[in-house]
């Protein structure tokens, strides 16, 4: 009988992020990443919705048009990407993280305040990683986010997590 040899498969990333086209979301980190993967050789499907068609699918990102409900690609990925200069309250990591799924992120305070962790429930990469005289660095958080695609995550929402958006709200 016929018998594959596990060696010479290769897990295969799946990555997903929903996001509007503007510029503090910074469509163009998207490009960036998938070119380090796409110099790594590390088999991905990246999907993408967005409100803005993009029609420039390449390698393996695939922009895809809103859905109403995102959460069955987000629940079937091993990553949710979102890579925004600022954020408020995002919804989009909380329902995630809610699903178990980790998350790549940059650094911004609201994704610690909704209980991102790096290397446990998700990565997460400095801006400085996107320029180009630190594309090895980038390269690096791109090895270390395929290796630890495999790991399950357990967020446990917590009563405290949303007090610091209360003492702003309260003050």
């Amino acid at each position: 009988p016929f018998k594959l040899d596990p060696n010479l498969l290769t897990s295969h990333l799946r990555l997903v992020s929903a996001q509007r086209s503007s510029a503090v979301k910074r469509p163009e980190r998207i490009e960036i990443l998938a070119s380090v993967l796409d110099e790594l050789d590390l088999p991905y499907t990246w999907n993408v919705f967005t409100d803005k068609n993009e029609n420039t699918n390449k390698g393996g990102v695939i922009y895809r048009r809103r859905v109403q409900n995102p959460l069955p690609y987000i629940n079937d990925s091993d990553y949710f990407v979102l890579l925004s200069d600022s954020e408020a309250l995002s919804y989009s990591i909380i329902e995630a993280l809610s699903l178990n799924t980790k998350v790549l992120v940059t650094p911004l305070e609201a994704f610690f305040e909704l209980g991102v962790k790096d290397g446990e429930n998700g990565i997460v990469i400095p801006f400085e990683y996107f320029e180009p005289e630190n594309r090895q660095k980038l390269k690096d958080i791109v090895r270390k986010m395929y290796l630890m695609k495999d790991k399950k995550i357990n967020y446990k929402f917590d009563e405290s997590t949303f007090d610091g958006y209360n003492e702003l709200f309260k003050e």
